[in-house]
């Protein structure tokens, strides 16, 4: 990762995050428990005195607000890992498995990432889908800690008390329609329903610091919550307690709707926008074969990509943005060392910039309030001329704040770029403008 180097943007030295900066998901939670308890103490206490309230807030802030390390970690990962392939099915994956900034689902969302996909990355897809589903970032994002089982302990008094107790299918029809099967699979509301109910008990939530031990905040059960009894879920029956969770999960991963959804929607990721019949065929015979295991889907997905050389895939808005980055050496983002600098506001001022503010202006940050089935993958969507004139202003401000150290003669040499590209950019006398079009042109969008 970048460190500070006496703020010469365009050298960097690459070093490892250090640990104080990588947090468990305790700490985390931990941080943001904090962060409630002391607004709720600076709204009792100078509810009147809008200084002294942002004063004792900054404070907290301070001490407390580790969001901004998440995102930063997380920016430097595509651009400065050695393992660039790794990291770009990690990508899609996280765009599958979208959690977006909803009862604080960003603020575990770092944890989310390393935990419930990258380390599942050398796994099973069975394995990931579970892990994604009990995860806190996924369960407060689709509001699954306030689903309780209207027949459970804690519905019953809960009711008995007049106050509401009751499922919420939000992530069980998610886990449905977007994480597994698709609607192609089948499945009725009355499978979503028993789905919700299988899913109650599971979760955490900062809301219940108190009913935690200090370490455990992941694939935590709670059996007063759970709806008590067998559920049927597309033939199948399932006993009550949490164990059911995992072999609704297993039995979701392995189902030929799940293959053919998720197939179709690497390729449409990867290869192109109307992949084929064959392609997708390619990829659902690596998962059958492998047993849904990941490095045979991934590199199905790259044989097949490969092999289709007259397909062209348009790339997202921050694809683009970390390739860019990474092909050309510009500094845009900032070491964890400088972290405690000033950050800029206007955009090409300073290349210190929030890596948060950046993406959001991108149009595309995964810290952001947003729909559960993530950002499109299709080239209409992000073909505009508000897209377009978004990647003109970054491609500019890489070269002028991220002062890449290779000039673009070099980079055209590396890349290797067909005669029109290489045309287009000597059309122009600039070193900005020959920058800019190199990396707007169609042969760097695309791939």
């Amino acid at each position: 990762m970048p460190l500070k180097d006496g703020g010469k943007p365009g050298d960097i030295a690459i070093g490892p995050w250090p640990d104080k900066y990588i947090l468990p998901l305790d700490v985390l939670v931990a941080n943001e428990v904090a962060l409630k308890k002391g607004k709720e103490i600076a709204d009792k206490k100078y509810a009147n005195d809008g200084a002294k309230w942002a004063e004792l807030m900054n404070g907290y802030q301070a001490k407390h607000f580790t969001l901004y390390w998440e995102i930063l970690r997380r920016t430097h990962q595509p651009i400065y890992s050695r393992q660039p392939v790794f990291e770009r099915f990690s990508y899609f994956w996280a765009n599958h498995f979208t959690v977006a900034a909803t009862n604080h689902a960003e603020r575990v969302a770092g944890h989310y990432f390393d935990k419930a996909i990258n380390a599942n990355m050398p796994g099973s897809f069975a394995d990931m889908l579970y892990d994604v589903t009990t995860h806190p970032a996924m369960q407060v994002f689709l509001d699954g800690p306030y689903s309780i089982g209207p027949k459970s302990r804690l519905g019953k008094q809960l009711r008995a008390q007049g106050q509401q107790a009751d499922i919420n299918e939000n992530l069980g029809r998610e886990l449905l329609e977007l994480h597994s099967l698709s609607p192609a699979g089948g499945y009725t509301q009355d499978d979503i329903i028993n789905v919700a109910r299988i899913l109650t008990g599971h979760g955490y939530t900062i809301e219940l610091p108190d009913k935690f031990p200090d370490k455990e905040r992941w694939k935590v059960f709670f059996p007063d919550r759970h709806e008590p009894g067998p559920k049927s879920v597309m033939g199948i029956d399932y006993e009550q307690g949490r164990e059911a969770l995992r072999q609704l999960t297993d039995f979701l991963a392995a189902h030929e709707s799940t293959i053919l959804h998720i197939s179709r929607k690497l390729a449409l990721h990867f290869i192109a926008d109307e992949p084929t019949d064959n392609d997708v065929a390619f990829i659902a015979n690596a998962w059958r074969t492998s047993g849904g295991k990941l490095p045979a889907i991934h590199r199905a997905v790259i044989e097949r990509a490969a092999a289709r050389i007259e397909a062209r895939k348009f790339q997202m808005p921050e694809v683009w943005l970390y390739q860019m980055l990474r092909c050309s050496g510009s500094n845009l983002f900032n070491g964890w060392e400088q972290t405690g600098s000033d950050v800029e506001e206007t955009l090409y001022d300073s290349y210190l910039r929030s890596p948060s503010a950046l993406l959001e202006e991108l149009g595309q940050s995964y810290w952001v309030v947003r729909q559960p089935n993530g950002y499109s993958d299709r080239r209409s969507d992000w073909v505009s001329p508000e897209y377009l004139d978004r990647r003109l202003r970054f491609a500019q401000l890489a070269f002028t704040a991220g002062k890449p150290p290779v000039d673009v003669a070099s980079l055209i040499g590396r890349m290797d770029v067909s005669a029109r590209t290489r045309a287009l950019v000597q059309s122009v006398k600039t070193p900005v403008d020959q920058f800019v079009l190199l990396f707007c042109s169609s042969e760097l969008t695309e791939a």
